[in-house]
């Protein structure tokens, strides 16, 4: 239990890091691209309506993120009664979650905080899209993400470590221009290996990927640290954080 409270408390602080007021006390640290990046993404939260929480398990991220948006209303930044629009809950152990907590928690996010929740099975080891007319493992999910404005996921790519190529590629793709990707990891390695394939680094395809796999999509990317490291560039490519895990957002340009 305290180990998903943790993970929606850190969805919580690691957005409110990109606050205008955060800045301001460390803006000398921030090279000016990044300040860009980070206002994009600041304007953008607030107006996001559609979550989708990857690897959802109890419903943490999604639990933060909309305490995260109260606590952005508290501060006039937004309409305290504004009502999410959807919240998708992906995971392959769907079944279980529901019945042990989500389909309780459905109940208290859905009229107040949200308008609709939709909970699916989803294999991220498997890809997104198979080519196929109807792809068994993951269903029609593709058809439920590309209006999605925030996917949230907490150690998901260290746990399926260099199994995740296709179906995080083709998510990329179907999502829509502005939509963002808020990664937690416990150690970087997982967000260092996206960002390389982001780059074009082949020496970073894996094993399990489809020869044919086009990574493009990834270079659409754009990415900010709002970790420990987040003020001290020459810090992210190491492979550790002080105090606490790696979080890395991404936009899609």
């Amino acid at each position: 239990r305290q180990k998903f409270y943790g993970r929606a408390a850190l969805v919580i602080e690691s957005l409110r890091k990109i606050s205008p007021d955060s800045l301001k006390l460390k803006s000398s640290c921030v090279p000016d691209l990044q300040k860009i990046e980070l206002g994009t993404c600041w304007e953008k939260l607030g107006k996001v309506q559609s979550v989708c929480s990857i690897g959802c398990g109890p419903g943490n991220d999604v639990v933060g993120f909309i305490a995260f948006l109260k606590q952005f209303a508290l501060k006039g930044n937004l309409d305290e009664n504004a009502c999410l629009r959807e919240v998708i809950f992906l995971d392959f152990a769907m079944k279980e979650w529901k019945e042990a907590v989500l389909d309780d928690l459905t109940q208290i996010l859905s009229p107040r905080y949200v308008q609709n929740v939709t909970c699916k099975f989803c294999d991220i080891t498997t890809p997104l899209l198979s080519g196929e007319s109807d792809n068994i493992e993951n269903g029609e999910i593709w058809q439920i993400v590309e209006n999605t404005d925030i996917f949230l996921t907490s150690y998901l790519l260290t746990e399926t470590r260099n199994k995740w190529d296709q179906f995080i590629v083709q998510l990329v793709g179907l999502a829509k221009i502005g939509a963002m990707f808020y990664f937690a990891e416990p150690m970087p390695w997982q967000l260092h290996r996206l960002i390389r394939l982001s780059a074009g680094d082949n020496d970073e395809k894996s094993e399990h990927s489809d020869i044919g796999l086009d990574y493009s999509p990834l270079k659409k990317l754009r990415f900010i640290w709002v970790d420990s490291s987040m003020h001290y560039p020459e810090l992210q490519p190491l492979d550790g954080r002080i105090g606490g895990p790696a979080v890395l957002l991404c936009i899609k340009s």
